[in-house]
């Protein structure tokens, strides 16, 4: 199961694992079942502490953690040290390119590099 969710607000962001976590009945589904979409965004702002905790204990759960549209947005590669990713779910304006456009498929076999 692949869930997207992100905080609600900065002032939330401490107890936000624990709320997102409450939308699935305990036992039903085993957390390494899960995955958590997040895009390149929640690692940027005032409240990025907050999330690597939150992902961090996520991810120590079991849960995967599934960086969103990779590729588009302000992501540092420094991110993918920083934080628990597990997938990287490269922009779809990259997959179409592919077969069509020489710089697509650099970018995407790059990405795919990045991920192994």
């Amino acid at each position: 199961m692949s869930r997207s969710t992100a905080p609600p607000r900065p002032s939330a962001r401490a107890g936000w694992p624990t709320s997102s976590s409450r939308n699935f009945p305990a036992g039903e589904i085993p957390l390494h079942r899960l995955q958590l979409e997040v895009t390149e965004t929640v690692f940027l702002g005032r409240g990025s502490d907050h999330v690597k905790d939150a992902l961090g204990r996520l991810h120590r759960a079991g849960v995967r953690i599934a960086l969103d549209d990779f590729g588009t947005g302000h992501a540092a590669l420094l991110h993918l040290m920083q934080f628990p990713v597990d997938v990287l779910k490269i922009d779809r304006s990259f997959i179409a390119g592919l077969g069509r456009s020489g710089e697509a498929e650099a970018i995407t076999k790059a990405i795919v590099g990045l991920g192994e």
